[in-house]
């Protein structure tokens, strides 16, 4: 990663001084004072982790597009010393983790391509072995059409419908290698008996069959090579409540009540959902003959005629095996599979209000909640121990009332730890980036970044294994851009010279893959922030403190398709916008504007939406307290709002993505983003450069603390003492120039100058009237108490 004046216009904020340096952040003395660093390690390991360290603090860096042509403070304020302690422990747990990788268990990970790492499994993709291929007794037991949607179950129904404009051709497609049609036969003769296919005398559409290793099993899967065919189908809908990484970053957890897991895997679960007659000859297969059948397969003529097509005629020269299930490999099956799913959580008493899913409200607790990904049924607690055990116990019973076959060898029975969606559930606290798959990856991508070549379909790959765990940090997808225009053919397997942007890239992805440990226990802010611009001046943000259940609540609509807030007093939900609309139940005058700053340039509005939400995370990032929490915000701009969901952008907002992605990262955030209409938006008056409403001031009483009474009366000198941000000010004394205390009860004191200053060096600096302390001294003019000011000893 070069670092140009060019690149970097941009210096990072200054409340974030960790980010300044590109070359070397942090110095080995800085290293060695980290809390719980690398005193474990030899020196030279040391210091190698501490070189690892820097990398990925220039990673941010480079991220935010952020100069390094900046002195690095003298000292590490208590904000920046949180973010340095966090950056190394990720670094460490990743480290830990690429230990942990046990040979034998990753090298399988590796795609097929990928040389130099020998697979004791063998190819991941392979020919077909019809003894290992797995398989049900009987097929097609489970019809699925009664739990379709009927707007959907109609087009299903209707060839001309799901098929309405098949080009020529379809029936045209590969065949098995010579070297693999025995057992290609074989394959065919166990799956005609099982009731998996049939046989017809004509197809209309079809592909070739592909076999997938299981690993750790011996096993092969069956899939259905369907791309053509997939093609010429109708756009099947996206699955409803799909589980992926996104989603179970919803789940809270604590110490006293961690989250416990149970999971449940439905067999060959494709081979279980019967496929309506009328499509069967759409999902043709590669031929065969009733000799092949009989002399390879032990088939004879009488048994085969018996698994003809209604309609079809058997001709000993050739006949298409046809499936009788949705095949995996066909766009509909996965939809079909999914909403089969959510059909048997629903038996075992299961409501779509319990239901982890980005297209879903967040469930109000998590006492019983669970999870669906096609064939995979993930049960969740926080409730105690047993409690996923009898939500499982309800989901088997709903399983065998349809007659539906599970895998017994997959069960996980209340557990702390398990593997859900790819990703690691340790310790009922944490989800993270599985041992053997960072291992992988990062073998991998130094493989691709040190040989510079590869087709782009290689890169495929290794994109969608990045960007997989990419979703336990979403803002981490903006990190691609180049990569696209690289893949603008993803099937295409010639070799050539990757460009450096795209390996640049790549590689910025692993290293900030230190992040892909995401913390369930992580708090909400007991606040709720706001962000707006206008054209017509530039930035403002507004904050307003509610329970943190309040903001609990609010983040159980954020980025929901339709969803938005209004506030109390303001526009009627009904009328206010298109979708739903919530009733906030605050006013805009319980919000407090935090910054107004008039913009500098001139951008479209959705680019000074971004700007505008970058200087709030700023501001968030300024006090430790604020750090790795979850926080809700609330958005005027859906643009901006669309494009913050996402991760990443196609526009010029994937810069300020970037940035905003930086920030989160280093400061351990998880936003939930709410929209809000412009008229409703707290922010908007300080954006349009509106006179800013204070923080209120703290109401008179009559009895005050003894300090403030002293310092009225007797104007009394002060030491400061206590300091964290600023502990070069410990023991300094001073006055009290304004004795009462601002809104958030800091004094302003003016400091008295030391005598090796030159001149007046005094100065005057906020401080809380807890770190001050009363000093009584004979001296009473300000020259006389200079020798307060000498060291202490």
């Amino acid at each position: 990663m070069t670092c140009t004046d060019a690149a970097f216009r941009e210096n990072l904020l200054k409340e974030l001084k960790y980010f300044r340096d590109p070359c070397k952040p942090l110095s080995d003395e800085a290293g060695e004072k980290l809390p719980g660093s690398f005193s474990a390690f030899m020196r030279w390991k040391a210091k190698i982790m501490l070189a690892f360290v820097n990398l990925v603090v220039l990673a941010l860096n480079f991220l935010y597009g952020a100069g390094g042509q900046v002195q690095l403070p003298v000292k590490l304020t208590a904000a920046q010393s949180d973010v340095a302690t966090r950056v190394a422990s990720s670094c460490m747990d990743f480290y830990t983790r690429l230990q942990k990788a046990e040979d034998g268990l990753w090298e399988h990970l590796l795609p097929d391509w990928f040389a130099g790492v020998s697979k004791p499994e063998g190819l991941k993709y392979g020919n077909v072995i019809a003894e290992a291929v797995d398989g049900l007794g009987v097929s097609g037991e489970c019809d699925p059409l009664d739990c379709l949607p009927r707007d959907i179950r109609a087009v299903i129904m209707d060839e001309s419908l799901m098929f309405p404009d098949s080009p020529p051709g379809l029936n045209n497609f590969s065949c098995v290698p010579e070297e693999s049609r025995p057992e290609y036969i074989k394959l065919v003769v166990k799956q005609l008996r099982c009731g998996k296919v049939g046989l017809a005398d004509s197809i209309t559409g079809g592909g070739t069959v592909l076999a997938v290793s299981k690993p750790g099993t011996g096993k092969q899967r069956e899939v259905w090579h369907g791309s053509q065919v997939s093609q010429a189908a109708a756009p099947p809908p996206r699955p409803r409540h799909l589980a992926s990484p996104t989603a179970l970053l919803q789940l809270e957890a604590t110490p006293d009540a961690p989250v416990r897991l149970s999971k449940r895997d439905a067999k060959c679960w494709f081979d279980q959902l019967c496929l309506p007659s009328h499509l069967r000859r759409w999902m043709g297969r590669p031929p065969v003959t009733l000799q092949e059948l009989s002399e390879i397969g032990g088939m004879s003529a009488r048994e085969a005629a018996s698994f003809m097509e209604d309609g079809s005629v058997m001709s000993p020269e050739c006949m298409f095996p046809v499936s009788k299930v949705w095949p995996m490999g066909f766009s509909w099956s996965s939809f079909v599979a999914q909403e089969m799913l959510l059909t048997c959580c629903a038996d075992s008493g299961l409501g779509h209000d319990q239901v982890l899913a980005c297209d879903a409200p967040t469930p109000c607790d998590f006492s019983q909640v669970f999870a669906a990904a096609t064939d995979d049924a993930m049960f969740f607690s926080t409730a105690g121990p047993g409690v996923t055990s009898s939500m499982a116990r309800n989901f088997d019973k709903a399983l065998q009332a349809r007659s539906i076959v599970k895998n017994p060898s997959k069960d996980v029975n209340d557990e702390l730890n398990g593997v859900c969606v790819g990703v690691s559930l340790e310790e009922g606290m944490h989800l993270a980036a599985p041992a053997a798959r960072c291992l992988a990856l990062t073998v991998l991508v130094l493989s691709l970044v040190n040989s510079t070549s590869a087709s782009p379909k290689q890169v495929h790959t290794v994109l969608g294994m990045l960007q997989w765990y990419d979703l336990l940090r979403r803002p981490k997808l903006s990190v691609y851009r180049a990569v696209y225009g690289f893949l603008r053919d993803p099937d295409d397997t010639r070799l050539c010279q990757v460009p450096g942007p795209v390996l640049q890239e790549l590689l910025l992805g692993l290293v900030l893959g230190v992040f892909w440990r995401a913390d369930l226990s992580r708090k909400f802010l007991p606040l709720v922030f706001a962000s707006d611009a206008s054209t017509s001046f530039g930035f403002g943000a507004s904050v307003s403190r509610v329970p943190a259940d309040k903001a609990r609540e609010l983040a159980r609509i954020a980025e929901k398709q339709g969803s938005y807030v209004v506030l109390d007093g303001g526009a009627d939900p009904a009328r206010a916008g298109r979708g739903k609309g919530h009733m906030l139940n605050l006013k805009k005058s319980d919000f407090v504007h935090i910054f107004s700053v008039r913009s500098r340039l001139r951008a479209h509005i959705n680019v000074l939406e971004g700007e505008a939400f970058v200087l709030l995370l700023r501001w968030l990032l300024r006090c430790r307290a604020r750090h790795s929490a979850r926080i809700v915000i609330l958005v005027d701009s859906a643009v901006w709002l669309g494009a913050a969901a996402k991760g990443r952008s196609s526009t010029p907002l994937n810069r300020l993505l970037r940035r905003a992605a930086a920030l989160q990262l280093a400061g351990d955030l998880l936003l939930h983003l709410v929209l809000v209409p412009s008229s409703e938006n707290p922010s908007d008056e300080p954006s349009r450069g509106v006179r800013v409403r204070t923080l209120p001031r703290p109401k008179k009483t009559g009895t005050r603390c003894g300090l403030l009474k002293t310092l009225k009366k007797y104007s009394s000198p002060v030491r400061l003492s206590k300091l964290r941000s600023r502990a070069e000010f410990n023991g300094t004394f001073g006055e009290v120039v304004e004795s009462e205390p601002d809104a958030r009860g800091q004094l302003l004191v003016r400091l008295f100058p030391r005598e090796d200053a030159q001149g007046d060096s005094s100065k005057l600096v906020w401080v809380s009237k807890e770190k001050l302390a009363l000093e009584t001294s004979p001296k009473k003019t300000r020259a006389g108490r200079q020798w307060l000011n000498k060291p202490l000893r």
